[in-house]
This record gives C-alpha cells, structure tokens and sequence, in this order.
C-alpha cells in the first residue's frame, strides 16, 4: 500500500505557462496536489502525527495545560491546516512548542506562516510580556476579537461590529439583484432561498444582539418592496411577513426563531452526542439532569448561558429508549409523557440510573413501587431489559425520533391563527406572482386612492371607469369594467356571488361555495381502480388493520391469518391503549405477529394499508417515544419468520378493516376461527376467496391551468390513436424514404412524384374550434373536451416594448410550446391529417405510388415533417409546379437532418458533419489540452457526432486512421475506425426497417450471430439457428438471441467488437485461447514471446470466508460446475444442507456443456429438481458464479445456449420460497469438490453417506464448525 501510494504522489511534474505555451518539464520533490481524491486523507495522515506528538508532549509535561479548572483538558483544535494551541506561557512551555514546531517542519517540509500566524494574550498582560513571547514564538501579537473558521473569537458582552462583515456581504449581494428587473414572486424565492440562509452559519454559534437582527431584517424587508434600487411603501414589517403562507405570511423565517431553534439543536447535540466540545462543558459546569435547575451564573460563558436558557424547552422535547440504563431513573423523560420527578423520588435516589432498578436483568421496583402508580409500573414490566444495547435520545416532534432543524423552528416560531382561504392562493396551480397579488389585495396592499389617503396623503378620488371613489372593492369587485368577469365565469361555474362584502369574502365564496368544489379541493376527477385479493403459494397470509378516532381517544386493532387456499387459520380483535393512529397500526401488528409465534407459523405474508408503518419497518426505523418499545418487539418477532412486507389500499383490507371496528367494541383480546358468530365476516372473506374486485375512486385533481399533467394522463385512458406499442423510431422513417426515393424513377402513367411538406408556423396556427371537434369526433367526453377547451383559449399576450410590457390582447388560435398538453393536441390533429390522408388514398388506388411491393407507403409524418407518395398523373414538372404552387426539390436534398438521394455516394453529402467537426475543432484546439485530454475528446464527442447519419448511409471510403483504432490491449488507443461502426450498424439494421443493399451485405455476418428461442414455432425449421432439444409451447413467443452476449440482447459494442479490424498478432493469441483480454496474469512469458513486455506488481489482501449455516427450518443448497476449455470436459455437483449444517444430500455428475456459464446453469438446474422431487420448499441458494445470479436474479433471457436451461431454472423456482446469495470460491469448498469428482460418475450421483468419500469429511466438518477459509484478494 505504502509504495503504491509513494508511486502515485511522487511521479509528479510540472511545466512553466510562458505566453501561452507549455515549457519545459521538472520533476517535484514535495507537496500534495490539490484535486487529487487521495489528497486530503495523506494530509488528514501527516497532520494526525503532528495532533499525536502535542498530545504525548502534553502528557510528558502537565505544566504545558492552558489552566481552564476543568477535568478535561485541551491542548489543542485543528481543522484542516487551522490551528490553535492552548498552553501555558512560561518561557520552558514556549521554548518546548517552539523545538516541538521546529521538529515537525523538519520532518514533514511543512512550514509555519510566521505572517499569518499569532498569539493572543490576556488583555491585562504587559507589553514587555507580551514582547518577550512574541521573540520566543516569531509571531506578531493578536488582539481579540479574531476569526477562527470564519466565526468570531470574542471575550466579554456581545459586539454589535462583529457582525459588520455579514451585514455588508448581504447587502453586497443584494446590489446585485436590485439592479435587475425582478417579479415579486421571484424576490420571495431569492429570499427564502440566498438571503436568509446566509446568516445560519453563524447563528449556529452566537447569538446576535437585537439591533443587528433589526438592521439585517430592514434589508430582507426593503428588497422585497422595493424595485431597481428605488425606494418604494413597506407595505407591511418584516415581522408579520415571518408567518407561513397558511397564517397569512409569506413564508419567511424570522432571525430570532432561527436563534431559538439553532438554541434547542445546541442542547440536543449537548445531551445526545458524546464528543470533546459535550464533553468539556459537562465537566466545566458540572450538569446533572438530577441537580439542574436551568440557570446560569454571571461569570459563565455566553454558550453556556444560551445552553441554559434552551434547557426548558429543550429537555422537555427529549425521550430516552432504555438501553443500557445510564440515563436517570427520574429526571429524564423515558416512559411516560412526562419525567417520574413528579412522584416525589425516595430522599437521596432522585440521581439513580435506570440500571439501578435491575436485578439479574429484570426489573426490580419494590422500593418505588409506593411511589409510581400501578399503570407505570405495568408499562415498566413491559420494557424489556437488554444491558448491551445503548439508551437512545429521541425527538419528541418527529416520527422517525430524530432531530430536524424545521420541527425546532416549528416548535419555537411565532404562531397566528391558521386561514383555509391563504392555502388556496398559495396553491402550486397558481403563479407564484399571482398568489403574491391575491394576498395583497385580501391584506388591503395595493396603492388605491382610498389607502394612500389613509396613509396621510391629501388627494382627490376618482375611478376613471366611473364617477365613485377609487377604493380596493370598488376596482376589483364593482367597478363596470371588472363586474361582467366576475358574472361570466360565476355562471360557468355556478357560483351565487355577494351583493356587497370584502374581497377576502368574495374570494371565499369562490373557493368554497361552488358547485365545483368536492372535499374542499379542486375540480376533483375520480378515476375508478380495480383491486383483487393477490394470490399467493405455500405462505400463510396475515392482513391486519386499526382504528383510532381522535375525538374519544377509542382506539382497536384486528387481523386475519389465512392459508395458501383463502382458507381462515384464525382471526383476532382487541381494543388498544394507543396514543395516536400510527400506535394503534404498530400494536395492532404486533400483536398479529405474537399469535403466529405462539402457532409456529414460519412463512408469512404480512399485508397492511399503513404505509408509514411499512416503511418504519422495512428500514428499521427507531421511530418516535411512543412506539420505539412496541417496534422493537416488532423486530424481534421477525427474527421468528421468513416474511415479506407488502402494502395494500384500504379498500382491499375489508376484514381486517371490520375486525378493528369489532376491536374498538371489545373488553379483551378475542382470537377465534369459526365464523358463526360474525355473519358480517362471511361475505367478505369469501369475495376474496373468489378474487373478486373492490374498486377504489382515487382523486386527480386538476387545479388550474398548470396542472395538465392530469388531463395528459387521461388522454392515455380515453384514447388510443392507432399507434402500436412497438411504435417506430425516428431512423425507420429516414430508412423507409431513402428506400422509396430509389423507386422515384419507375416507369409509370404520371410518374411518382415526392411531396416534402413544412407546416407554417406548425404550432401557431391551429384552430381552436378544429382541435375541440376532432376530439369529440374521437369520443372524449364532454367534460374532458369543455375542460381543454378553457386551457388553450385563456390565452392573453402583451408587447414588449422598450423593456416594459404594453397591453394585454386575447389570443384567437394557436397552442402555447412549451405547455405539456401541447404535444398531445398537436398530434390529435395530425393524426386527422394522416387519417384524411390514408383514406383517400384507399379511395382512390391510383394516388399510390409505384414501389413494386403490396405494402403501400401513402405518407410519412414525423411531427410537422411530412412527405407524401403519389402518382402525379401530369407530364411535366411545371405543370406540377402550377398545380400545386410549390417549387420542384431536385435530389439530393434533406429529411429529418438526413440526405435524400438517389444512386452512388457522394461525398459532399457528408460536407456539412465535416464542417461541424472542424468548427469543433477550432474551439478546443486554442486551448492547452494534454494528449489524455486529446484523446478523451476525440472518444466521448468527436467521434460520436457521426453516428446518427452511420445508422443510415454508409460513407465513402477515404484516407483514415486505421493504426489507433485498436482497443488499448492491442497496441492501439481505443478509439473506433468509422468502417466498423458501419459494419456493426449494419448489423444492428436487421431489428428494423431495411435498406436492402445494405442489410444483403450485412446478411451474412449477422445471421450466423442471431439465435432462436423457440415459442409459438413461426421461425423456420431449416435456416434459422434454433435449439433442437427446445420444449414446444404456443403461448411464448419466438425470441431472437444475440449469440455475442451474455444476456441474449444486441448491443453496438459486442456488434462493433466482432465487425473491427483486429491486431494480428494478439489475434494468434485469442484465437488460441490463451490469452484473455481482461486477464493476464497468468500469461507473462507467452506475452513476452510475442514482443508484449510489461511490469504486474501484486499486492494479495487477505480475506476470511465463511460457511453460514441456513435459518432454522431452511436448508442451504451449495453448487458449483466445472468446465475445461482445452479438452471440453464439464461436470458439476452440489450438497443440501440442513439448519444444523448436517448432510441431507449431495449429487455430482457429468455434463455436456460449452462453456463455463453453461456448466453451471445445469448443476444449479439439477440441484433444484432434485430439491424438488424431495419436496423441500425453503431453501437458501448460495454459489460462486456471479454471472448466474445476475442473470437468475434479473428474470434473463440469457443466451441461445444456455437460454432453455434458464428457463427451467425460472420453472422451478416457482415452487420453492428462495434467496439466492454469493459466496467466494474459497467457502464453496464442498461443492467445488464434488464438482470436480464428474470423472467417477457415467450418469447422476446422489447420494448421502460418506463413507465412500472420506476427502469431504473434512471439509464438510469445517462447516459445520463454522470455521474460517482465507481468501487472496488481488490488488
């Protein structure tokens, strides 16, 4: 490790930039580069040495302490190459920091900056003390306050001037902004998101005086009302924007809340984290939960004094999960809502640790059992006692139980009353510029006549629509111009508006009182879902459900336990002492799982429509005080069971649903089987015996006129346009013309004539009323189409002119780009064109085009692209010309970025891709590039700006590079040769539409390469490469297989790999098999005969592996397969066994195979039919071959040799509950051995004792033990 890292820092060289070219090159002798990802952990390694030799010198010499009379003792911070010794200032502690100093740069070449560095004295220290250290260190005397990280070091009472340097960055950076023309919207944004996020890093640390919150809010209030640097009305202070947008603010956070909530983060951290800084102050002040009382000295430090003051509010909010039992019994908050002090504690145990009411780890409560009540006593019992695991803090405002910066601002900010109307401006539906102009008209902020009077400003009022005074009501509700609005769309949305009243109260009229309005939402759509009970093999099925009304704190919980048939095992209700709807679901199923446990019942399916209990559980969550004990139990019962966790809608969890109604009912825990007594449960459980449907009406809401991505998924529901699912690319069409252009000089009565169509303005012009009467002639309902209707005709448009905009005008037709209903519009009325098209052509056969083939191409329409293919039925182009009133194309020209011609290649067809790489080319050749960076351009852009025109033309041949376009193993820099991207494009022709010349030229190569999978039998018997030991079914379908991979699947890079040019001689060598391109190990000598010289230094990690025995009631299945590529001899073998690692069975035989992955595909094929002949259902698969649990994991096809053994690999696994795992081939010793035994066996050999194999004795008792194998992992 040590000399790899030595050879990767000092092969290090630099050179001189001298008027912009590179001279010279010398080598480094020091320092680390910056950048380099290895850097910071070498630097980490240099300055711990330097952290480890002050701490020994510290602890040789005690009289070096900087004196705090505290336990715990600092010599020193450091972060990064920041660093502050605290020491004391004897002349033998400085001379002793000094030769210390002066060691480490000797050793490391590291040097101090005497420039930037100093030393900080006691204010009261003289000058000559101050001059006689100042000669000892070398360092200029610092004075407090000073910086360290960027925060201020200060002694005494706060300094408002400390805050300067923040103040003037902020309004810095508001300069900039201000000189922009910027909406309200987009200065709300900027200042939720810059502006007061800035000062939270030192608010984390000091707690700013109040005049300089004040100055930093007067800068946040004065950007957001004012406009390019101009003074404008404060609306409204600071303060009362610092709400959220439900209480009527906007959203902002105020600076004081942000210091309260930082306060509560530095108490959480104080308590719960065990580092230097919690560590310090718990032994400088001397905190005990027991003996605190929240206060604060005068002489005590301004962190201290801030911890104090957020110790109220903060300890209140922490919960402790019992663990090991250090926390305090009484004073800390762990059982009950509320800490056990207020039980008055026995004289003298009020400090006691939990832990002290132990006995041989179980509770032990006769001495406080006087003083608790009985139902703590009881919840007491209930917690389990484990003295290895760790007490917990946990956050009371969270579910997860963790600490969050926003539930501390939440809990700690200034509250208003909650308004429903302020949550329906501020809708994501609604501009943000909007949003903030409705609520400054609700909050009377606009400047009408009748505020500005208000105000103190004399002046005369008068609207200019009418003779009344210019009032907030009278221009937005009553004014003649403004009230014929308001009644067109009252009356389209059935709305009875007010005689009189506020806007506040129109606006809620219109919110709340329409006939629109369902649930309190926004045009709510149902969209109707099937939902079937799953079927499910060899599993018990449990599906259990809660209730909880919050009123009457009434809470119960049910489930029912069913078998593989629907059949009922049994069911159970309860009623539940819960605190909250999520208790309720976690008690309800722990309670489930109890009961199977008690059954022993192994394989469950746990089914639930909680959610957030499923994610709680599936990622081992903690979660909050009140149910962290209750999913503890959770987690220990499912060490029980082999289970998987699923959700379910509520709509398809009836039983249980009806069973919690029955457990809310209920005195005590009722478990039962027989339905007599419960007539409701009958029907219910047989719908889902029978698998019949529930249906479940989910809503989509569509709140305005952003929210199109509905109405664009309801199109998928309503309408299908014709389009196959396999729909065609953009190169077939491109294929599909180049092919017909070639037929454009058949001989025939008119002749064929092209017709390349451009759409004018393609989305600009489309008619409203045409677009709404396609859709109703296609069968959208009314609703729909009303609804789309209102989208793109509330269109208005105003003019930009001279930077401002100019009026407002209503748009007439046209569809908005860049709205996402808009490509789904445009193609509804396309898809009219193509169909208008198509008939016709059906009506009048002699349109088509002359191609000589029954499949008839009328058109082709890529988006506004169109070209159409006719008979022109007129002698001469003018004629034509005249007819149509467009002017003749004369080939070669272009299609969808693509050249249309006829006949040879040309060359200056490709003039314009080889402009555009030049023009490349110009760009990057100014600049200092080095050949790595050459090279990395030319592979990942350069060379792939030709592949979109190679899909279609092959170019002509000229002078190219072929001698670099070698992979890297073969002498070349891996760069591709554009004839074998040509080459391998050809092949990749053969999936779609054709150019027949050259797919006839590709044919051949590429056909040999496709294999068959064989389904329905439609591909030919005699010519196409199939499998002859293939089962035969008509429900699959034939599958083609690209015999180049692994998978199965075509990729560019195995066709490109196959079709390139190939150095001659490392082709001897893979040809031979004996040298592998991505291993070389083990082929030096043979490289070194073919000129091939280079230097393999190997670092071996070792590693321990082990065999793990499988979960009680499973059993663990070891194969493995062997194959030898010279002589072609394959065998495989495997070994089950049991829970307790004895021997159930163990197979080997030998194998027809053609490769290694083959070899073992087949004996994990024959491990698992003999598995399954034994009828053993649970079982743990573990192997070496990596390559064949990817591909079983994946549900792969694989490739055409291996592809039939897959699939009765998939056959099989359907009978079995399963996990698959890898394990190295050291701890596969068993199988491996086996495998190899393939030369004893003629045929399969099963067997189970061992008496005739006494070599796997021990390798089988090494197992058993569970004793370790090493592993070499090559570095």
């Amino acid at each position: 490790m040590t000399d790899m890292i030595e050879n990767c820092i000092s092969n290090c060289w630099f050179s001189v930039l001298f008027n912009g070219k590179t001279i010279g090159y010398f080598h480094g002798s020091r320092g680390l580069r910056q950048g380099d990802p290895i850097s910071p952990t070498l630097f980490i390694i240099a300055v711990e040495y330097l952290s480890r030799g002050l701490y020994n010198m510290f602890q040789r010499y005690p009289s070096l302490y900087y004196l705090v009379r505290c336990p715990v003792l600092v010599p020193h911070l450091a972060f990064a190459d920041d660093i502050i010794f605290f020491f004391n200032g004897t002349k033998s502690s400085i001379k002793r920091i000094t030769n210390f100093l002066v060691e480490y740069e000797q050793c490391s070449c590291q040097k101090v900056n005497s420039s930037k560095s100093g030393f900080i004295l006691s204010a009261r220290a003289s000058l000559s003390r101050a001059s006689v250290v100042g000669g000892a260190l070398g360092f200029h005397r610092i004075r407090l306050p000073t910086k360290y990280l960027g925060m201020p070091l200060y002694r005494g009472p706060k300094k408002s001037f400390l805050w300067d340097d923040l103040i003037s960055r902020i309004a810095a950076r508001m300069e900039g902004w201000e000189a922009k023309v910027l909406l309200p919207g987009g200065c709300i944004t900027i200042l939720n998101s810059i502006f007061t996020s800035m000062p939270l890093y030192l608010l984390h640390v000091i707690v700013p005086p109040k005049s300089v919150m004040c100055r930093i809010e007067r800068l946040f209030n004065k950007f957001l009302w004012s406009s390019k640097g101009q003074k404008r009305i404060h609306w409204e202070c600071w303060e009362d924007l610092c709400y959220p947008v439900e209480e009527g603010g906007l959203g902002m956070r105020r600076l004081q809340d942000l210091v309260n909530a930082m306060s509560l983060k530095l108490w959480w951290r104080f308590r719960t984290v065990n580092n230097l800084w919690s560590n310090f102050m718990n032994c400088k002040y001397g905190y005990n939960s027991a003996s605190f009382s929240g206060g604060a000295s005068v002489h005590d430090s301004l962190i201290w004094k801030r911890l104090s003051k957020a110790s109220h509010a903060c300890e209140y909010l922490i919960r402790w999960k019992v663990g090991c039992g250090k926390i305090n019994f009484w004073h800390d908050i762990w059982i009950d809502n509320s800490a056990l002090y207020r039980y008055n504690p026995p004289i003298g145990e009020s400090h006691l640790p939990v832990s002290f009411y132990w006995r041989s780890n179980a509770w032990y409560l006769d001495q406080v059992r006087s003083k608790i009540p009985n139902d703590i006593i009881d919840s007491l019992y209930l917690i389990d006692v484990c003295s290895t695991r760790v007490d917990h803090p946990l956050w009371s405002l969270t579910a997860h139980g963790g600490f969050t910066m926003y539930s501390a601002w939440n809990r700690m900010r200034q509250v208003s009353v909650r308004q429903l109307i302020f949550s329906k401006i501020w809708h994501a539906s609604i501009l943000l510029k909007m949003s903030f102009f409705i609520w400054r008209l609700i909050n009377d902020f606009v400047p009408v006549d009748t505020r500005i009077q208000r105000k103190g400003i004399c002046m005369v009022s008068k609207c200019y629509g009418s003779n009344d005074i210019e009032s907030l009501e009278h221009l937005f509700l009553f004014c003649p111009t403004v009230s014929p609005v308001w009644n067109f769309f009252a009356a389209m949305f059935f709305i009875s508006l007010l005689v009189d009243g506020s806007i506040k109260h129109w606006l809620s009229t219109w919110f709340f009182l329409g006939d629109y309005v369902f649930a309190g939402e926004d045009f709510p759509t149902f969209q109707a879902g099937l939902l079937k009970r799953r079927n499910w093999k060899g599993d018990m099925k449990m599906a259990s459900f809660f209730g909880f009304q919050g009123n009457s704190v009434v809470a119960g919980g049910g489930g029912i336990l069913r078998d593989w048939h629907g059949n009922v095992s049994f069911f159970f209700f309860l009623s539940l002492k819960a605190k909250s709807a999520l208790h309720a679901q976690i008690l309800t199923l722990y309670h489930g799982l109890n009961i199977c446990k008690d059954r022993v019942i192994h394989r469950v399916w746990i089914e639930m429509d909680a959610l957030s209990v499923i994610n709680l559980v599936q990622n081992r969550c903690i979660g909050s005080w009140e149910v962290c004990y209750n999913l503890q139990g959770i987690y220990d019962c499912l060490y029980f069971f082999q289970f998987h966790l699923t959700h379910i809608y509520r709509e398809g969890n009836q039983v249980a649903d009806h069973l919690a109604t029955l457990g809310s009912k209920a005195a005590n825990l009722h478990i039962g089987s027989s339905l007599d007594d419960f007539s409701s449960l009958r029907g219910l459980i047989r719908t889902d015996k029978l698998n019949l449907p529930y249906f479940r009406h989910a809503f989509i809401y569509c709140g305005g006129l952003r929210s199109i991505e509905a109405i664009v998924f309801l199109f998928s529901l309503e309408v299908w346009f014709g389009s196959p699912p396999n729909c065609r690319r953009i190169e077939d069409n491109i294929l599909l013309a180049q092919e017909l252009v070639q037929l454009i000089d058949e001989k025939t009565r008119g002749s064929n004539v092209i017709l390349k169509l451009d759409m004018m303005k393609a989305y600009d012009t489309i008619d409203w009323a045409f677009i709404i009467k396609i859709m109703r002639k296609f069968g959208f309902c009314s609703k729909m189409t009303d609804m789309i209707e209102n989208c793109i005709s509330n269109c208005w448009f105003s003019v930009l002119f001279n930077g401002e905009t100019t009026g407002y005008f209503h748009g007439s037709r046209g569809l908005r780009q860049g709205d996402p209903i808009s490509p789904t519009l445009f193609i509804i009325v396309a898809e009219y064109l193509s169909r208008g098209l198509y008939n016709m052509f059906q009506r009048y056969p002699s349109l088509h085009y002359l191609a000589r083939c029954p499949v008839l191409v009328p058109h082709l329409a890529f988006a506004d692209d169109i070209i159409i293919f006719s008979n022109a039925s007129l002698s001469r182009a003018s004629v034509v010309g005249g007819a149509l009133g467009f002017h003749r194309i004369r080939l070669p020209t272009k299609y969808l970025g693509m050249p249309l011609y006829r006949g040879p290649k040309k060359s200056f067809l490709w003039d314009d891709l080889i402009s555009r790489i030049t023009a490349r080319m110009e760009g990057w050749e100014v600049k200092v590039l080095s050949p790595g960076g050459r090279i990395t351009i030319l592979k990942s852009i350069l060379t792939s700006m030709p592949l979109y025109l190679l899909h279609v033309i092959v170019p002509p041949k000229s002078e190219c590079w072929e001698d670099l376009c070698y992979p890297v193993e073969e002498g070349g820099l891996g760069m591709r040769r554009l004839q074998d991207l040509v080459n391998a494009m050809s092949g990749a022709s053969v999936h779609a539409s054709p150019i027949w010349k050259r797919l006839s030229k590709a044919g051949r190569a590429c056909e040999n390469l496709i294999r068959w999978k064989v389904g329905c039998g439609k591909i030919n018997f005699w010519h196409d490469i199939w499998v002859d030991d293939s089962a035969l079914s008509s429900n699959r379908v034939d599958h083609p297989l690209w015999s180049l991979t692994a998978h199965g699947g075509f990729t560019m890079y195995s066709a490109w790999n196959r079709m390139r040019q190939v150095s001659g001689k490392i082709f001897q060598l893979f040809q031979a098999r004996l040298v592998k391109r991505r291993n070389w190990k083990g082929d030096m000598k043979l490289a070194s005969f073919f000129g091939c010289h280079y230097v393999l230094d190997q670092v071996y990690s070792p590693k321990m592996v082990r065999w793990i025995k499988p979960k009680e009631h499973c059993f663990k299945l070891n194969v493995d397969g062997s194959f030898q590529g010279n002589s072609a001899v394959a065998g495989g073998g495997g070994i089950l066994r049991d829970w307790h690692g004895n021997v159930s069975f163990f197979f080997f035989l030998s194998l027809k195979a053609k490769s290694a992955l083959h070899a073992q595909i087949l004996t994990l094929y024959h491990g698992l039919n003999i598995c399954k002949d034994r009828a053993i259902h649970r079982v743990w698969i573990e192997m070496d071959a990596l390559s064949v649990i990817n591909l079983v994991q994946n549900r792969c096809i694989g490739s055409w040799e291996v592809c039939y053994s897959l699939q009765g690999i998939y056959d099989c696994l359907n009978f079995f509950q399963f996990h698959l795992t890898h394990i190295y081939r050291e701890g596969n010793q068993v199988a491996d051995h086996l495998a190899a035994l393939r030369s004893k066996a003629a045929n399969l050999h099963i067997g189970s004792s061992l008496d005739d194999f006494p070599s796997l004795r021990g390798l089988i008792r090494t197992d058993k033990l569970n004793l370790p194998y090493f592993c070499h992992a090559f570095i």
